[in-house]
């Protein structure tokens, strides 16, 4: 076998990562070991890596062998990637949802700023079923946590109650991740799987067996709903 050498890449931290902030408390830390070009899986998984590399602190990216790639490796093929990355990024960042309403300087939405309210004005349990994205209750939590203290933004987060359907924006494992303390239910699915999650309910029979449409027509629903 002929010698190899690691081939240490580093990435720097204003190409690898959108400018946007996550807020998170702390980013994992990520080096990559790659036998990059022994097939196509490697580039591929590079790719989508970088997608969603500002959830992570990425150390480096090395080139290496492996079985199937015994004798030489390729540094300049993550380099190709990520200069492609670093021409598309600021692109990339113009249709980032979701946690862009976490941005220092986001102004707090009408609809986050009547959710505070709402938390503020009662110490009862405020319910929220979630049908859509939950980047306002992201957004109004992250404020709460701004410009309150941590026992008060506590006791206001222990007020809610939370059921999402699915995860529809970036924000949701966001929330579970940064308040672990949140009463939050998230009824998630696999894409094209909708039969595993709850909200499919009676009426989906293409794509949940113990769904039934045969009551779910218009006559039935037009005289009992």
């Amino acid at each position: 076998m002929l010698p190899f050498t690691l081939f240490p890449i580093l990435l720097f931290l204003s190409v690898i990562r959108p400018t946007f902030s996550t807020n998170t408390t702390e980013k994992l830390r990520i080096f990559i070991l790659s036998d990059i070009l022994n097939e196509p899986d490697d580039s591929q998984s590079l790719v989508r890596y970088l997608l969603y590399s500002n959830e992570f602190q990425t150390e480096g990216i090395v080139a290496t062998t492996s079985t199937w790639l015994p004798n030489e490796t390729h540094p300049e093929a993550i380099h190709e990637i990520i200069r492609a990355y670093g021409s598309v990024v600021d692109n990339l960042n113009q249709h980032v949802y979701g946690k862009q309403a976490l941005q220092r300087n986001s102004t707090l939405s009408p609809g986050a700023s009547h959710l505070v309210k709402a938390l503020k004005s009662s110490n009862t349990t405020l319910h929220l079923p979630v049908w859509g994205g939950t980047n306002t209750l992201a957004q109004a939590l992250q404020h709460i946590s701004r410009t309150h203290s941590s026992t008060e933004a506590k006791t206001l987060r222990s007020r809610l109650r939370i059921y999402t359907i699915s995860d529809q924006d970036d924000t949701g494992p966001w929330l579970r991740a940064t308040y672990p303390d949140l009463f939050y239910i998230a009824s998630r699915h696999a894409w094209k799987a909708y039969s595993l999650a709850a909200w499919t309910g009676m009426s989906m029979t293409a794509l949940s067996p113990a769904a039934n449409d045969s009551i779910v027509q218009n006559a039935w629903l037009g005289r009992y709903i």
